[in-house]
């Protein structure tokens, strides 16, 4: 055909994780650079693969509600009791799947908050009934660690019938980005900062 290419290419990161075209002169490794299999077919438990991507936001209010109180749009979500509630600074629009609404959780302190109501666009309101000492500016847990307890970008994909790509994929500029080498600080890009600075 006339066509000598300068480079070859055939492994994505099934290909690189099962060996299968890796002769080659490079790879691509996408998503396996975050530690995050490419489908649930691909076991990384065999290779030194560990999560690099997590995702934190802050409770920016909380208040009690009483049983028969609603939360969120639609009202999708009444107490059968009176319960303590929190609202964090994470929505659809920051990419967080809709899917999660009543049924997704988030980690504050090492305990599972269970999200209440619809996921908004800028906001999700969760469950800290069970939560010692829980106040406003305190970290959440979207994606990864906290404490004993972990969420991982499986568990978030399959609670919300979306997979691994998609997910990371729609990670909204607006997060800003901290970028870490052996738990030191190195970095950050903060899109929406950065676009508002230079206009």
């Amino acid at each position: 055909m006339g066509v000598e290419p300068k480079i070859a290419h055939a492994s994505n990161s099934a290909g690189i994780v099962n060996g299968i075209g890796t002769d080659l002169d490079m790879v691509r490794c996408g998503i396996t650079m975050y530690g995050i299999a490419p489908s649930s077919d691909v076991d990384l438990k065999d290779f030194d693969y560990r999560p690099a991507l997590s995702i934190y936001s802050t409770i920016t209010y909380i208040k009690r509600i009483c049983a028969g109180e609603s939360v969120s749009y639609g009202a999708t979500f009444t107490a059968k009791k009176d319960m303590k509630v929190a609202t964090i600074s994470f929505g659809y629009a920051d990419g967080y799947p809709r899917d999660l609404s009543n049924r997704g959780y988030v980690l504050i302190h090492g305990n599972k908050c269970n999200i209440l109501g619809r996921i908004c666009m800028d906001q999700t309101i969760v469950d800290v009934s069970e939560v010692k000492d829980v106040k406003i500016g305190d970290r959440v847990v979207i994606l990864g660690k906290s404490e004993n307890s972990v969420i991982t970008v499986d568990e978030l994909t399959k609670s919300s019938n979306t997979f691994s790509y998609e997910f990371i994929c729609g990670i909204n500029k607006r997060v800003p980005r901290l970028y870490y080498c052996k738990d030191e600080y190195i970095g950050k890009k903060d899109y929406i900062r950065d676009l508002y600075t230079v206009i």
